[in-house]
């Protein structure tokens, strides 16, 4: 079974930031290695609910501070 990465970006269209991960998710989703799932997300709650719905290997972020600004503060359980 191939392992879950979870590629996080924002669900704004029509964004550079947003174009660019959805370049780059199309490109690495084609990987017969890994299951990559896309998860746009809008809060770390959003965030939270995805990890545990997944439970991924590892994730990538298609960060940028001014569409994921919330992904710097402190999560906490």
């Amino acid at each position: 079974m191939n392992k879950k990465i979870l590629f996080v970006s924002h669900p704004k269209k029509q964004c550079g930031v947003y174009e660019f991960g959805k370049s780059i998710f199309n490109i690495i989703s084609a990987s017969t290695n890994y299951h990559f799932i896309k998860a746009e997300c809008n809060s770390i709650h959003e965030l939270q609910t995805q990890i545990a719905t997944h439970s991924p290997a590892a994730i990538i972020y298609n960060y940028h501070p001014t569409v994921l600004p919330w992904l710097c503060t402190k999560i906490s359980k």
